[in-house]
């Protein structure tokens, strides 16, 4: 960057308590700048309303609202708000935080992901629309490239962002509506994740979140969107309100549990009475499909003279293909195997090149009355805090 640019870019930012460092990008409404506050070590992103448009007092407003949901808002999957404000000349601005990490649409590029990644996301996805609906907030534009997929150790986390159409619910909101709303008729959003409300322009409340949630975790298991191979907004719009979407297994490259994809076309119905209530139900209702799947994964057990060889259904959800994975348990590989039904061949013994780490299994010794009293009043105390557990999990207490 040169002397005249770090100084045109140092300059944006003057009366606000940031200052612009580096341009990040653009989009049709505003610019996107890394800048550091007034904190040693603090860096933020700012959205800064287009020079052009910032006498447009609908667009100032948007902005407005922007900022102020953002910092209501406070939860791990939405970015945080940083501020909001107006420069000295006269330009509105956003600060939040500065993320590391690849938008769901980058991310997409490489193809479909895993079942149990997908259902993960996505529910990540949903308990940010929970905290969002609750304060009375409808996002209208969830898609892909409105979602940040960063890295936190080994873990995935979801960021939403982008509360520039937001609408706010009045009498539900603390948050005051854009003095200029969205006209009766009017249509906002994005074509490929517009809800069929949405698309006619008709009045709409949260489950319309809900259908673009569902037509986002249709892209990440099919690799696109139901209406993908149409094309023209009109076109695309009129799909959402009269076409059936086809299922995502028809495009998925690996199979797609029934349950799974059942979950995913009732969240993406046309009529919004037929969806999921709310964000908690879907994925209440993901949580089960997980259970199902790790249902269907019976441990096996096979002796042989050597060795014992067991399917581990701690992971095997998540492949459809059976996968020898040499990991040193005592000894004894684990052999880790998609669902039953995508078993090809009976397990027996392991590779040859694993057969090194094995040796003989001894039989178990014999175990007393007293030692199986109170294993069992063991296992009744685990499996009630289990429970207990799933319970809270499902309810959303954690």
């Amino acid at each position: 960057m040169s002397s005249v640019q770090a100084l045109d870019v140092e300059e944006l930012l003057k009366g606000t308590p940031y200052r612009a460092v580096a341009r990040l990008g653009a989009g049709g409404m505003g610019e996107l700048y890394e800048a550091v506050g007034p904190t040693p070590g603090e860096s933020v992103v700012v959205k800064l309303l287009r020079a052009e448009l910032a006498k447009q007092p609908e667009l100032v407003e948007r902005m407005r609202v922007e900022g102020e949901v953002l910092d209501l808002l406070s939860h791990r999957n939405i970015v945080a708000g940083r501020g909001h404000g107006t420069t000295s000349d006269g330009r509105p601005y956003v600060a939040m935080e500065r993320l590391c990490g690849r938008t769901l649409q980058q991310e997409l590029r490489r193809g479909p992901m895993r079942i149990g990644v997908a259902i993960q996301l996505t529910r990540q996805l949903l308990s940010a629309l929970r905290v969002v609906h609750e304060a009375g907030i409808v996002h209208r534009d969830v898609k892909p490239d409105n979602l940040m997929v960063c890295r936190v150790g080994a873990r995935a986390e979801l960021k939403l962002l982008d509360f520039g159409i937001a609408k706010i619910i009045e009498g539900r909101a603390s948050v005051a509506p854009p003095a200029f709303p969205t006209l009766n008729g009017a249509w906002v959003g994005t074509p490929r994740y517009a809800s069929p409300e949405q698309a006619r322009g008709d009045t709409i409340d949260t489950r319309s979140d809900i259908y673009a949630a569902g037509i986002v975790l249709y892209t990440i298991v099919a690799g696109r969107g139901p209406f993908d191979d149409v094309k023209g907004a009109k076109r695309i719009l009129d799909a959402h309100i009269t076409d059936e979407p086809p299922p995502p297994s028809r495009f998925a490259p690996i199979p797609i549990p029934p349950p799974l994809e059942k979950v995913i076309l009732r969240a993406i119905a046309k009529d919004p009475d037929a969806r999921f209530p709310d964000a908690l139900a879907f994925s209440r209702e993901l949580v089960l499909v997980m259970g199902k799947l790790c249902m269907a994964l019976e441990p096996v057990l096979e002796r042989t003279d050597r060795d014992i060889v067991s399917v581990d259904p701690s992971g095997g959800a998540m492949e459809s293909r059976t996968t020898i994975v040499a990991r040193r348990f005592d000894q004894v590989p684990t052999v880790v195997a998609g669902p039953t039904s995508a078993i090809r061949t009976p397990i027996s013994v392991p590779p040859p090149r694993l057969q090194r780490h094995l040796r003989p299994v001894s039989p178990p010794p014999p175990i007393s009355r007293a030692g199986v009293l109170v294993s069992a009043a063991a296992f009744a105390a685990a499996a009630g805090g289990i429970a207990m557990w799933f319970v809270r999990y499902c309810s959303g207490v954690w």
